[in-house]
């Protein structure tokens, strides 16, 4: 696996993201057309307490985005969501996707007591899975990630 360069998103660029948007909708997905809106809007910009939202290039392309949230569902901040999270399908099955989970992880997971995501593709859930989420299905989310990080004091 390459290493490749996760950067945080400040400023949203509607013409960097046009591409993957547009990938994304050719397989299907409508949720980058909604983070676009929602972030032109004001309404998602991920600029709360405990969020951000990433991009990884090829060169100036955009290959991977993916972002967390506070839990809409409990607003309580002891809750993270995973979202929006697309790897442009050429770039697929190169270990992009499981490097940017990884960072927001790595990055967040002491933030949060659990970690949350949606997805509606057995690729997706199998792909999380593998990463250590684990298949809840309840209302509002399918996986969760629990922080099992333990602190020694010496």
């Amino acid at each position: 696996m390459t290493d490749f360069n996760i950067e945080p998103i400040q400023e949203l660029s509607i013409k960097e993201i046009a591409p993957i948007i547009e990938a994304s909708e050719q397989e299907g997905f409508k949720f980058l057309t909604r983070l676009k809106n929602d972030w032109i809007s004001g309404k998602n910009r991920f600029d709360k307490t405990n969020e951000r939202l990433y991009q990884i290039k090829q060169e100036t392309q955009i290959i991977a985005i993916g972002g967390i949230n506070n839990n809409p569902y409990k607003e309580d901040g002891k809750i993270g969501r995973i979202r929006h999270v697309y790897v442009l399908p050429e770039y697929k099955r190169k270990g992009i996707g499981r490097q940017l989970i990884l960072h927001l992880l790595d990055t967040f997971a002491d933030k949060y007591e659990k970690i949350t995501l949606r997805t509606d593709t057995e690729a997706a859930a199998t792909f999380y899975e593998s990463i250590g989420f684990k298949n809840v299905q309840s209302k509002n989310h399918t996986h969760e990630y629990s922080n099992t990080r333990i602190s020694f004091v010496e």
